[in-house]
């Protein structure tokens, strides 16, 4: 009896890891992104500031039913799909006269927020980097960097650890920003001063939603020199 019951559970245990194993391959086998990167889009003036920025809605293939009931971190304006950290981005270009670059993953994430997660999650505790799409040559001519981003699993997404140790920041400023709707940005501004030891990070602005009054108090606040 005691041996019927061991071989029940194990098979129990097997099927479960089965599971499992074909659960986390389906979130971790994206395909390819459907979002052509269009590099860094620069502002109106010659500038030192670049605002670079991760957004989920630029790393997943979207279908034409999404909506910003279905997906809490995409906006829909004007037949456009914006991220709101995206958003947020662009709130901070304008204002600061710097350049623009979306950072995205060669391989989607999957759209249900649930196969994000547990991505996010897998790259998080397994130090999985994805590979990005048409990176910049250099970012040598920029002094100030804006970066933003969502929260994922209390920090930074793994994608903009990948950006972060492309480049050089020794003697920038960086500045990070994210979108999150409980989670601070304090382990994330650790790990980016950890990434880029000889980078100078100043205070990071949490939101949940772009807000242009708390935008212009926050840089009014760090003056950052642009």
């Amino acid at each position: 009896m005691k041996t019927r019951i061991l071989n029940f559970a194990i098979s129990i245990a097997v099927i479960i890891i089965l599971i499992l194993v074909l659960v986390i391959y389906y979130c971790l086998s994206g395909q390819p992104l459907n979002y052509e990167n269009e590099g860094i889009i620069q502002g109106d003036n010659d500038t030192n500031s670049l605002v670079v920025y991760f957004t989920r809605a630029k790393a997943i293939n979207h279908d034409d039913n999404v909506n910003s009931d279905s997906h809490a971190s995409v906006q829909v304006e004007n037949n456009q799909i914006e991220g709101n950290t995206e958003i947020m981005a662009k709130m901070i270009q304008e204002k600061t006269d710097s350049d623009l670059y979306a950072i995205t993953v060669d391989k989607s994430y999957r759209s249900p927020f649930l196969a994000t997660s547990l991505r996010a999650w897998v790259e998080k505790q397994f130090n999985m980097h994805p590979e990005l799409t048409n990176l910049p040559d250099d970012i040598d001519k920029y002094d100030v960097i804006y970066i933003g981003f969502p929260i994922w699993w209390y920090q930074e997404p793994m994608a903009v650890d990948t950006f972060l140790e492309s480049y050089n920041f020794d003697s920038k400023t960086i500045i990070p920003f994210c979108t999150s709707t409980s989670s601070s940005i304090e382990q994330s501004m650790t790990s980016i001063q950890n990434i880029c030891p000889q980078a100078t990070v100043l205070e990071g602005l949490r939101l949940q939603q772009a807000n242009e009054t708390e935008i212009d108090q926050w840089l009014q606040n760090i003056n950052p020199g642009n």
